[in-house]
């Protein structure tokens, strides 16, 4: 297969995966739009633009192929190239993003600071959080 095509929903299927590691393969209709084909079959759509402040390429994952389609990915992919367009730093987004605070420390920091030292019942929060809270959403990150 070239490595330059228009990926479509059928050009995608036909897509064949290495024997071993990963290829990447180019979209002609889009500029910085990409897929990459691990040696298990995955296909991953990534957008690779340039960053001025760093002076090198930047490559971002939008998604997994059959879960994302075609077109939502290629949206995608404009919208973050006019986002380092506009000067957005993709790498500073992406340490703000990993710095944001879980909802497991916010509980943890609220149980040592208020419910240890001043109510009696901080065992039953403890046990509802864990019971309730913890596994549905104490991985989930919140926005400061």
């Amino acid at each position: 297969m070239p490595e330059k095509f228009t990926f479509t929903d059928t050009s995608l299927r036909k897509v064949s995966p290495p024997d071993k590691g990963r290829i990447f393969y180019t979209d002609k209709r889009q500029a910085g739009f990409r897929i990459m084909v691990t040696a298990a079959g995955t296909i991953s759509f990534q957008c690779r633009a340039w960053s001025h402040e760093h002076k090198k390429p930047i490559t971002k994952t939008i998604g997994r192929y059959p879960a994302m389609p075609v077109v939502r990915a290629r949206e995608l992919v404009a919208d973050t190239l006019a986002e380092t367009q506009a000067g957005k730093d993709l790498e500073q987004l992406r340490r703000d993003k990993a710095a944001e605070q879980v909802l497991d420390d916010i509980f943890n920091h609220y149980l040592e600071e208020h419910a240890k030292p001043y109510k009696r019942s901080w065992r039953d929060d403890l046990s509802r959080y864990n019971l309730y809270v913890k596994k549905p959403f104490g991985k989930k990150r919140l926005p400061k």
